[in-house]
């Protein structure tokens, strides 16, 4: 690992902050975020981001994004089947995507991915 996490798989400030730093990403977090009362189970990639079903996108998301949330333990990717859920590091990243959440109204255009705006 980066030495983002300390030993209980508890996210730094700046990692979390790193995580959401990309537009495809927040989407995911979101998405989890915006489902984690509904039920817990494994959502499919382009439920979270429907623009995933393009090559291009779908690659992005496979080789760098997805991984990314997955090493630090913010979600569960199940490659075979190409879906997420929330990982164990969730909770320390929700209170980001919460401020990120409330504020939706306020936020510039480019916050969100291309298709969920």
């Amino acid at each position: 690992m980066d030495g983002s996490r300390d030993g209980e798989r508890e996210l730094l400030a700046d990692a979390c902050l790193t995580l959401l730093a990309n537009a495809k990403r927040r989407a995911v977090l979101l998405t989890l975020y915006d489902r984690r009362a509904e039920d817990a189970e494994p959502i499919p990639v382009e439920e979270a981001i429907p623009e995933a079903r393009s090559t291009p996108a779908h690659v992005a998301l496979t080789h760098s994004h997805l991984p990314k949330l997955a090493d630090h333990d913010v979600i569960r990717w199940d490659r075979e089947n190409d879906t997420v859920a929330p990982g164990p590091a969730f909770e320390a990243i929700e209170p980001f995507v919460e401020r990120l959440d409330a504020g939706r109204e306020r936020l510039p255009d480019d916050w969100r991915a291309e298709s969920d705006r």
